[in-house]
C-alpha cells in the first residue's frame, strides 16, 4: 500500500522574487499622499466640530493669563475657569489630543515623504 501524496510539498519549494525598489518607492509615496491627506481633511473636521470649544477654550486662557498677570486674587480666576463646565473640558481635552495624535502622525508621514525624495533625488 502506498502513502497518499502529502499537501508538504509546496512547503518544500523554493520561490525567487524580484522586487523593483523604485516602483516600491513609488507606491509608497502615494500612499504617503494618501495618508497625508486623510489627516489633514479629518484635523480640519475634528477643529470645524469643536470649533466654539476650542474658541471658548482659548479665551478663557487668555483672560486667566491678562488676571494672572495683573495680579487679581484665585477666587476671581476659579470663576472664569468655571466657565468650562466639565463635559466641555472632557470634550475640548478629547479634541485636542486627537488633534495632537494627527499633527504627530503629520510629521512622520512628512519625515517619510522627505526620505522619498531624497532617494528620488538620485539617478538610478
Amino acid at each position: 500500500m502506498r502513502k497518499a501524496a502529502s499537501a508538504g510539498g509546496t512547503a518544500k519549494a523554493i520561490y525567487l522574487y524580484h522586487v523593483k525598489i523604485h516602483e516600491v518607492a513609488h507606491t509608497v509615496r502615494e500612499m504617503c499622499y494618501r495618508a497625508l491627506h486623510n489627516i489633514i481633511s479629518v484635523g480640519a473636521h475634528v477643529r470645524q466640530s469643536h470649533a466654539r470649544l476650542l474658541d471658548k477654550q482659548r479665551r478663557v486662557r487668555s483672560i486667566v493669563h491678562g488676571m494672572r498677570i495683573r495680579g487679581e486674587p484665585q477666587h476671581n480666576i476659579d470663576d472664569v475657569l468655571e466657565t468650562l463646565t466639565p463635559p466641555e473640558l472632557a470634550a475640548v481635552s478629547a479634541a485636542e489630543t486627537r488633534l495632537r495624535t494627527l499633527a504627530a502622525a503629520e510629521i512622520e508621514l512628512d519625515r517619510a515623504l522627505f526620505l522619498l525624495s531624497c532617494y528620488f533625488a538620485y539617478p538610478r
